[in-house]
């Protein structure tokens, strides 16, 4: 599973973690109504009685960190999607709870058939990265 949090602009003040109750009250972006990320958030919000409206839907990912880094909402992404901007001081990151908002994320590969060490390895990596 990788954890989604909350991207917003450098300098907003809020809560870390941010209770999912507070996605009712902030300038959202998500992705359409398709998007893992957009299910997801959906979904988990539906569990605690929350029902956010997002301002904008956007699926490019790119335009997304945009719309965040300039001020015009807050969106719902990965950490890792979002780890350069944050990096650059482009955005700020807050941890999401009440409950934790994670994707979850799937290696597909054939059981029976035995993988090369390139392949081993990068199964390795991934599973170093997300656990």
């Amino acid at each position: 599973n990788e954890p989604l949090c909350l991207v917003t602009a450098p300098g907003v003040e809020l809560p870390d973690p941010v209770p999912l109750h507070m996605l009712e009250e902030l300038t959202l972006i998500l992705p359409t109504q398709h998007g893992r990320i957009r299910v997801a958030v959906e979904k988990s919000c539906a569990a605690v009685g929350v029902h956010p409206e997002p301002a904008y839907t956007v699926d490019a990912v790119t335009t997304m960190k945009n719309l965040v880094a300039n001020g015009d909402g807050v969106a719902v992404l990965t950490r890792q999607s979002v780890d350069t901007e944050l990096q650059a001081g482009q955005v700020a990151v807050y941890s999401l709870a009440d409950p934790k908002l994670v994707l979850p994320l799937f290696v597909t590969y054939r059981a029976k058939q035995q993988l090369g060490r390139a392949a081993a390895a990068t199964l390795e990596a991934i599973r170093r990265l997300f656990t």
